[in-house]
């Protein structure tokens, strides 16, 4: 039997996961967070609603969807899906740069806490406008989604000489990301409305 509890954001996911393993033992609690992976086989296991979500409805759905759909791998549809996860994991990465001295306070490995924060920003820019270009090479309308990559990177920008003591102040632009990917799911909703009534 497994339990997943579930928190909204990640500073509470780390304070549950220090509670319950302090009070049940670490080899039965396990954290997974965007940019966090600890013990992820245990009877127990903390996440943030981002990570059940992923888990739910992102890239496993998407692949086992696209295989139940008898869709043909060409190399435009890995370029997407390569665009796809590349900007997942930058938007993880980034995501981990605010807590750069919690996790280590809580002894929690991320991203952020391997590489550090001014490394991990510079990770994420790269990945968006890597995950840009790749859109690119797709059919249309893909290169206008390809445009949508921009804002993220511009975003993270600001931060690509944070030093891990200043990593708190990466919260900003995470509260800036959220508004973005409301924007950003509504553009790409409706770039796939065009396209699918395009193709008619």
């Amino acid at each position: 039997r497994k339990c997943f509890y579930t928190t909204p954001i990640k500073a509470l996911s780390n304070q549950k996961y220090s509670d319950l393993v302090a009070r049940h033992g670490a080899d039965k609690v396990g954290l997974l967070t965007g940019d966090t992976a600890v013990n992820g086989h245990a009877p127990v296991v903390v996440m943030t609603t981002e990570v059940l979500r992923n888990m739910l409805y992102a890239s496993s759905p998407a692949l086992y969807g696209l295989v139940l759909a008898g869709a043909h791998f060409a190399p435009q549809l890995w370029l997407l899906l390569a665009a796809f996860f590349l900007w997942g994991i930058a938007s993880h990465a980034f995501g981990a740069v605010q807590d750069v001295a919690a996790d280590r306070e809580a002894g929690i490995a991320s991203i952020a806490t391997v590489i550090g924060a001014r490394a991990t920003v510079r990770f994420a820019v790269v990945a968006y406008l890597v995950a840009g270009v790749l859109l690119l090479f797709t059919a249309w309308p893909g290169p206008l989604a390809a445009i949508l990559a921009l804002p993220y990177a511009l975003n993270c920008a600001p931060y690509w000489r944070i030093p891990d003591a200043a990593a708190a102040s990466a919260n900003r632009a995470w509260r800036r990301f959220l508004v973005l990917n409301y924007l950003t799911g509504f553009l790409v909703t409706l770039l796939l409305i065009w396209f699918v009534l395009g193709s008619r």
